[in-house]
């Protein structure tokens, strides 16, 4: 094999501004060079095809999850350590208007889902919001329908699945 001047690249992290990435060439004599090296599957750069900013939102989402469900959590916990069930405002609207049966019910279990469905609301709206580049307003105006949109949808799909755990039975008249 002919072996001759080449650049090896090498990668090294730093936070610099908008950039994730500094790339550092560093010249080496006498290295082989192959010529597939250039289009390699598992190249630095294919981490990154979203962009710089996904790695962020993707941290952010994680971080806003984490915070809000803890906070939630703890929350529910402390009410249920003083068992006011009926101030948890999701758990009586879920209890009414699905007609769920309060002595089957598991509480902790659906305060514990309660907590994952607030939590994905907020960190979802968040990381949208922040991602999308426009004036503050602008960007209220498209977290109303969203959050909206993620409440209902949500909120209903998880009723019809405590419906099926603790529902009440209804007579058939």
């Amino acid at each position: 094999m002919k072996t001759s001047k080449g650049i090896i690249q090498t990668c090294f992290w730093s936070i610099k501004g908008n950039s994730v990435i500094n790339f550092k060439l560093i010249e080496i004599l006498e290295i082989k060079v192959v010529p597939r090296h250039i289009h390699r599957p598992y190249d630095e750069y294919v981490f990154f095809c979203l962009g710089d900013d996904f790695m962020f939102s993707l941290i952010l989402f994680i971080v806003v999850f984490l915070v809000v469900y803890f906070v939630y959590y703890f929350r529910f916990e402390d009410l249920l350590k003083k068992e006011k069930y009926t101030r948890i405002s999701e758990l009586v609207l879920l209890t009414r208007k699905f007609n769920l049966d309060k002595k089957k019910m598991n509480y902790k279990s659906a305060l514990n889902g309660i907590a994952i469905i607030n939590a994905f609301i907020m960190a979802f709206t968040i990381t949208i919001i922040d991602i999308i580049p426009v004036k503050i307003y602008f960007k209220l105006f498209i977290a109303f329908p969203i959050i909206l949109f993620l409440i209902f949808s949500l909120y209903f799909s998880y009723g019809k699945r405590l419906k099926k755990k603790w529902g009440k039975e209804e007579d058939g008249v």
